[in-house]
This record gives C-alpha cells, structure tokens and sequence, in this order.
C-alpha cells in the first residue's frame, strides 16, 4: 500500500480498525480509482435511491421472492447481519437479489436510467457517487 503510512502490507488493514482509520484508507484508494460502497455497492445504492425507476418487474414475472435473500446476496458468512433484519432494507434486499443477481447488470440499470429524467437524476445524486464524476480510467 505504497504511500500511505502505517499499512505496508494487505494484512496491516485489519477488522478492527478505528472509522478514521478506514477513512484514511478509503481516501487513499480513491486516488487508484477504487471506492467503496456502503452497505452493499454501487448497484445497491442506485436501488436504494430511485426504487420507483428499478422496481419494475420483467414482463410475465411477478418480481422478487419474498423468502430471506440473506445467505444468497451476503453468503453464509456474511457481514452486518444485523442491518439486513430491518425489513425495508430486506425488501430492498430482495429486489436486488431479483434484479442484480438474476438478471444482467447492465441492462437492469438501462431499463431503470429509462424510467428516469436527466432532472431526477442530477437532482438526487447521493454524495458518495459524487468523487465517480471526476474519476479518470488509467
């Protein structure tokens, strides 16, 4: 982790590290082009903030299962449990089961972006995206 001080090494970043200390890393990745995404990802977020433009089942289909998406989004060793038993946030867990683990990424948010004006979506952007506009593929 060439230039940032104090982590060496992968194995210096470990699970209990301080909230200022993962900021410092999560700044210093950003400089690679690498962010990161809370709770989830970046496919998560989108869902989360324009819901009425993703919620959209396939013609013929009845959307998402309603059984616990859980083990299959997170894994059987999964992170942060505990956020996912709220249950707007596993409703939500559901549609992205149903709409980015089922179903092509790219064409999912395409036919969502059509649901969507240029007004909306420059309007509720969310803050975090915001550092993605400036951001230079090497």
């Amino acid at each position: 982790m060439e230039g940032l001080k104090g982590y060496d090494e992968a194995s210096d970043i470990r699970d209990d590290l301080e909230p200022k200390e993962i900021r410092t890393i999560l700044q210093h990745l950003r400089t690679f082009g690498i962010f990161y995404a809370a709770p989830l990802d970046l496919d998560y977020a989108m869902l989360q903030k324009f819901q009425a433009a993703y919620k959209h089942p396939e013609p013929g289909d009845c959307g998402p299962h309603t059984s616990d998406p859980t083990n299959t989004v997170m894994g059987e060793a999964g992170t942060r449990l505990a956020y996912w038993s709220n249950e707007e946030r596993l409703e939500l867990l559901r549609w992205y089961r149903y709409l980015f683990m089922s179903r092509s990424k790219p064409s999912t948010h395409l036919q969502a972006l059509g649901h969507l004006s240029d007004g909306e979506l420059s309007a509720n952007r969310r803050y975090g995206c915001r550092p993605l506009r400036s951001c230079r593929y090497r």
